[in-house]
């Protein structure tokens, strides 16, 4: 049996089988619920950065050098701003690859599709789900600064908006200039501007 880490203060020992499903190390810092003299484990929680630098994190450790890749980076950055939704594969092969035809970026992506399985089955707890023709992120355990963002920009609450100017770090994704993302960049870059204008009028 292994011991992990609850907390500062608290630590469990837990059978060798649950440690492996769950992917878990000795030392890992986990999210627990109390219930019928139960503890659960809940998922670690994937914090994704946009604006700036783009930046990933689970339980507030910056855990971005497992993405080793230039190319996986981007393709969860585009898939992350799809909201949850499906997206065609052509589509997202078109944006990443657009000076490819068709069928070598349909290759080149593929092989990241892969590549980024593997990535969520070894290190992050992220749910890429591929079907024949579509694929899409499971935002459910992902807390992302635009997703924030935008819920704050539609408060009336001062402190609200003023927290919004603080998540904006930077234009979407400055660090990669990402050619796809130009018609989202104009539309945070408008919402900052908006807010501050609100604000500071």
């Amino acid at each position: 049996m292994k011991m992990l880490v609850l907390d500062e203060e608290m630590s469990i020992r837990l059978p060798e089988e649950i440690v492996l499903q769950a992917n878990l190390k000795a030392g890992d810092l986990l999210q627990c619920s109390y219930s019928n003299r139960q503890i659960i484990l809940l998922p670690k929680k994937v914090t994704i950065q946009c604006f700036g630098e783009f930046r990933l994190c689970l339980d507030g450790r910056d855990q971005s050098g497992v993405i080793n890749s230039g190319k996986i980076e981007e393709l969860l950055a585009y898939l992350l701003l799809q909201d949850g939704k499906y997206v065609n594969k052509k589509r997202v092969a078109a944006a990443l690859w657009p000076q490819l035809e068709t069928e070598r970026g349909m290759d080149n992506l593929y092989k990241n599709i892969k590549k980024l399985q593997r990535l969520c089955a070894d290190n992050l707890p992220l749910q890429l789900e591929v079907i024949p023709e579509k694929l899409r992120l499971d935002l459910e355990n992902v807390e992302s600064d635009i997703i924030i963002f935008e819920k704050l920009c539609g408060s009336k609450r001062q402190a609200d908006l003023q927290q919004a100017l603080k998540l904006y770090q930077g234009q979407l994704f400055e660090w990669n200039n990402y050619e796809w993302c130009e018609i989202e960049t104009g539309y945070y870059d408008w919402l900052f501007l908006s807010i501050r204008s609100k604000l500071y009028a």
